[in-house]
Order: structure tokens, then sequence, then C-alpha cells
């Protein structure tokens, strides 16, 4: 079989599916070279008022270069008039798959900048992405950080088309203005980068719910997590700054993804300093005997003698901790021989846990997530990995009985899946139903378990 063209380019293989569109490897035959062809959904076609504005935000997209922005090549429709984009095609990983396999902190801060550079640069020329997110960034082999997936959010939502139903957009990444089907400008963006930034220091998002709409309903109601409280190594003033990116209103964000990116620079930059130096009105022999904290020298802790003295430091651990913003404090969970202590008791049976444990070694209970205690190991100390359980064979309807059914299923497999070290996911659900479709209707076609365990 011949390999499909589209005017000079040779679509070699598919390299990505989507909902509204396919990617192709290609060969542009004219300038022999490898390209990526972006076919659009048929559907899109069919409406001119898309067709319109695909046109002319084409133009501004393929006007658009930049070291941190995919370059457009070109643009058209095919012989049935579906609509293409045809960009540089970058071969390396996404942002995603390099967290997935480890990604250490000191890359955060230069990896940000070149995020940063490349919105930057966008939005000066009035282009919002709409969908920044970890897999919407791809890297080369020379570790430069590109921006993909310019055009479709904003083609689509520009022409008003919701064809999923709601707004466009990656949930767990969205504005509370975007997620709220408000106007929005380019602080969107600057919010889902710093969902980005707090997911690349944490190793999970901050928002996190069984269905989409629960996670808009987050991004627009609830406070964001520190993320201070699952990495209390970082210094303070990081944890001021992932906190003012994820500000709901758009006005007390920073005004520009460089800035943040230069604050968190500036802030992962701060040093260590010893609780007493910006404590005053405690003797000498007491003030040695404090534990650390991380602080920024431009934001005194919000502490006074009257709170902290010797009887109220009296109990805190030797190994030192964390003051959070609001002036508790936080440490890790480890004792001060090393060992890691705290953790719970089995809900079901009492049995004490190991440390880290999601499933009781003694009667085999699954602790729920939101009942385990934050881990404050980083990313790069966690392996992750996927176990595909096929359900097909069972024939579970997707009905709310038929649901339950597979949920009871997936989480009997999560706990034959749950030795050598691995144990249920901390970040998002345990496991994940995937939708069949049969000529009957919808079934539940797989559960996808969601395993981890320290590297």
């Amino acid at each position: 079989m011949e390999p499909r063209r589209i005017a000079s380019y040779t679509l070699l293989e598919a390299i990505g599916h989507g909902g509204m569109a396919v990617v192709y490897r290609a060969r542009q035959d004219s300038l022999e070279r490898t390209v990526a062809v972006k076919i659009l959904s048929e559907n899109l076609a069919a409406s001119p008022e898309f067709m319109e504005r695909f046109r002319r935000e084409a133009r501004t997209a393929a006007n658009l270069r930049h070291p941190n922005v995919i370059t457009v090549f070109d643009f058209g429709q095919d012989e049935r008039g579906v609509p293409y984009l045809v960009l540089e095609y970058i071969e390396g990983p996404t942002l995603a798959d390099l967290m997935d396999r480890g990604l250490e902190d000191g890359r955060v801060p230069d990896l940000l900048d070149q995020i940063a550079a490349g919105l930057d640069y966008a939005h000066a020329r009035g282009v919002i992405h709409r969908d920044i997110k970890p897999g919407n960034v791809l890297l080369t082999d020379d570790g430069r950080a590109v921006l993909a997936d310019f055009g479709l959010a904003w083609l689509l939502e520009g022409a008003h088309l919701t064809l999923t139903g709601g707004v466009i957009g990656t949930p767990e990444y969205m504005a509370p203005e975007q997620a709220g089907g408000e106007p929005i400008d380019h602080r969107a963006d600057v919010y889902s980068l710093g969902v980005v930034l707090y997911e690349m220091l944490v190793g999970e998002r901050p928002f996190v719910a069984e269905t989409p709409i629960a996670v808009l309903l987050q991004h627009l109601q609830d406070v964001p997590p520190s993320v201070l409280e699952a990495r209390p190594d970082l210094p303070l003033a990081v944890g001021e700054v992932v906190a003012k990116a994820l500000k709901k209103d758009p006005g007390q964000r920073y005004q520009s993804a460089g800035a943040l990116a230069r604050a968190f620079r500036d802030a992962f930059a701060t040093k260590e300093q010893p609780i007493a130096s910006v404590i005053t009105g405690i003797d000498a022999p007491e003030r040695e005997a404090l534990p650390t904290v991380r602080t920024s020298s431009s934001a005194p802790l919000p502490l006074t003698p009257s709170v902290w003295n010797a009887a109220g430091l009296a109990g805190l651990p030797p190994g030192g901790g964390n003051v959070t913003a609001s002036g508790s404090w936080t440490f890790d969970a480890k004792t001060p021989s090393g060992e890691q202590d705290g953790w719970l008791d089995c809900p079901e049976c009492r049995a004490p846990m190991p440390f880290g444990a999601g499933i009781c070694p003694m009667c085999k209970y699954m602790i729920p997530l939101d009942q385990l205690p934050k881990s404050g190991a980083s990313r790069y100390k966690i392996e992750r990995r996927e176990v595909v359980v096929n359900l097909l064979p069972q024939s579970i309807r997707w009905s709310p009985d038929g649901l339950q059914l597979a949920r009871d299923l997936a989480a009997a497999a999560l706990r034959e899946a749950t030795v050598d070290g691995w144990e249920p996911a901390s970040i998002g659900e345990p496991y994940r139903l995937i939708e069949g479709k049969t000529i009957s209707g919808s079934v539940v076609e797989s559960a996808i378990l969601k395993l981890e365990r320290v590297a």
C-alpha cells in the first residue's frame, strides 16, 4: 500500500492521536526533510467559521520564530477539505516523559526559563497558548525546551467549538477564569505554568479528582496546597513563588511568565538560615538549640517571642523543620536516627503500616489515597509504572452498577500488583478505567493501574 500524500508531504507513520487531531511523522519531498503533519478532525472542516479562523490564525502561528516555540512551516487543506498544519519535527521526549523518568531539581530553573521565554514571545504577539502542560513541552537532543500545540486550543476556543462538551484545555492545568468559561488573557498561561512548576517540584499536580468537572471546581474554589507540604526541604521563598503563580485572581499573579521564572530562580537559590536569625527575644543558649529553616532574607518569618520560646520549642524534633506561610511547623517524618516514622495504623486491622505503604501487609486493606500522608520524596527519587488489566472479557457495561464492579475488580488487581516495593501511586487515581465501544454500546475495556516505588 502506497503511503498517503498531502501536497508535497508523504505521511510515514502516526506518532500522536487526540480527540481533535492526528499527528504524523512525514517527509517533505521538495526539501528532503522530516516534518510533523497535524491533520485536524473532519468535523472542523464543516464549520465555515472555524475554517476562516484557521486560515487567519495559522498565518499568525507561522510567523512565530523563537527557539522555544515550535515552528509552523505550512498549512492548508487536503483533498477532502480537511485542514492540516506542517510543523517542525522534534524527536525528543516531552517534559512529561522526562518527569516520569526522573527530573532533578537542578534542571527546573533552566526548563522554566525556556518555557517562559517562549510564552513571553508569543504573548507579546497576541498569541495565548491556553493548554500549557508537560505533554506540550518537547525536549530536543541538546536540551532545548520547545512549546508545542500553539494552535488547537485557541483555534477551537475562538470558533466557539466545544467538541468535548466543555471548555477547551486540560482540566488539571486550567486557570480558574478559563475553567469558569470567562474571558482570558495571557495570565491564564502563567497560572498553567505555575501548575507545571508545582508538578516539576512535587511530582504531582496540585488538584486531582475523579472527574474533569471536579478538577475544574477545585481550580475555581479550592486553595492550592503549598508546595512546602510535600517538599519541606525547599526554601520558603519557593513556596511563596508557587503560591503567587496559582492565585485565583489574575491580577494577583505574576503578570508575565518571565517574571514567574525570574522569581523562582531567585527563590530557588535562597540559602538556609537558622530560625534564630529571624526571631528576637530568645537567649543565645536557646538559639543554638533551635532547628533550621529555609527562609527569604527579604521576607522575615511572622513569628514572635510570645509564640516561640524555650517551652514552645521543647517539643520540636531535633532534626529541624520548616515553617509554613501560616507559621505552623512541618518536618520530615524521620527520627533523629534517620529511620522514617510517623506513618499510620491500618484502619481495618490496626496493624502498624510500613512507611509509605498504601496496602496493609497483614489484611491487604487498601488505604484510600486521600488518607495517605504526603511523602516528602521528590519525583526523581520515585519510579512509576502502569499495568493494564484487560476487563473486556467480563462484558461490563458502562453504567453505574457496571462501573462499580469494574472499580472492585481494579482494586483487587491493584492489590495483586502491589509486590516487590510497588504500591498505589500517590498522585491521581490508583487506577483508571478505559471505555470501549461495541455494537451494543459502551463497555469497560481495561483498567490501567498506577504504581510507584521509591527508587
